[in-house]
């Protein structure tokens, strides 16, 4: 629901929006300096300020794709507050669970999903940096992707989105961030497995930047076994990395009074606390 009080700005940034274009950099300017001190001024802006304290004091699922997620888990978080990502509808012929919010952040699970991201209800969530692959879609909202310099020692965490989301080596840890701006007072983790086996390779590898990349024979390495087909593009994971960003993660949670925990079955994330997912719902 949008903010009434905040009804004049909106009138008068779009105003103000066809003047920033005619100034160019001083215009871009203008504009990370509203999103640095909170201030919405796009239209994208405004999506993402409208989310936040949206779900207040509501407790959140965020779900990872692991091997250990099960259908029938879906089927038992229906109608609860969820976020998902990358190739969760790989499920969606099996369930009628649907994630309340769907993100993608990494480019090349982009180029695996280009195929079924316009044809999702769901709200839509992408950095911009992957506006090169994915267009505008109506809905769709993005944000800035904020890169921590030295990722192996210090991984921030945002609580101003408008500014951007912190880089975390998962899209796991934008979806947690998103979950705090939203006002999430309880944060449960499922299909985080932190240990997926990859599925076999062919012999086609590249380089991209850092990683080396590969391309999918087609096997089941996540929950499903139809989770990359022949010919999908996947690299290997930054675990290291990951593991410091959901340190900080629980570290800022811990500091305002922000419960996160682990109720995935097995897998190697130790960082939060275990609970027993049939015991939450």
């Amino acid at each position: 629901m949008r903010n009434p009080t905040m009804a004049p700005w909106r009138f008068g940034c779009r105003v103000m929006r066809a003047g920033a274009r005619r100034m160019g950099r001083a215009g871009d300017g203008l504009h990370r300096s509203l999103q640095q001190a909170g201030i919405p001024f796009s239209e994208n802006d405004f999506r993402l300020y409208d989310l936040k304290g949206k779900h207040a004091g509501r407790r959140a699922f965020i779900i990872g794709n692991g091997p250990s997620l099960r259908i029938a888990d879906l089927d038992r978080l229906q109608g609860k507050l969820c976020f998902a990502a990358n190739k969760i509808f790989v499920a969606y012929e099996q369930t009628a669970w649907r994630p309340s919010y769907y993100f993608v952040a990494d480019e090349l699970s982009a180029l695996n999903c280009i195929r079924e991201l316009p044809h999702l209800q769901e709200p839509r969530f992408f950095p911009f940096d992957l506006l090169h692959h994915i267009p505008r879609y109506p809905g769709a909202t993005f944000f800035n992707r904020l890169q921590p310099r030295e990722p192996r020692d210090d991984t921030p965490f945002s609580d101003n989105l408008l500014a951007g989301s912190w880089e975390g080596q998962t899209v796991t840890y934008h979806m947690i961030q998103f979950a705090v701006w939203m006002g999430a007072t309880e944060i449960y983790l499922l299909g985080v497995d932190f240990n997926y086996p990859a599925p076999p390779k062919t012999n086609d590898t590249q380089r991209f930047g850092d990683y080396e990349i590969h391309v999918a024979a087609g096997q089941q390495s996540h929950f499903s076994k139809d989770y990359y087909r022949p010919g999908d593009i996947f690299k290997g994971p930054r675990l290291e990395e990951q593991e410091i960003a959901y340190r900080h993660a629980r570290t800022y949670c811990e500091r305002h009074g922000i419960r996160i925990a682990n109720a995935t079955r097995g897998g190697k994330l130790e960082v939060f606390e275990r609970v027993d997912f049939e015991g939450l719902v």
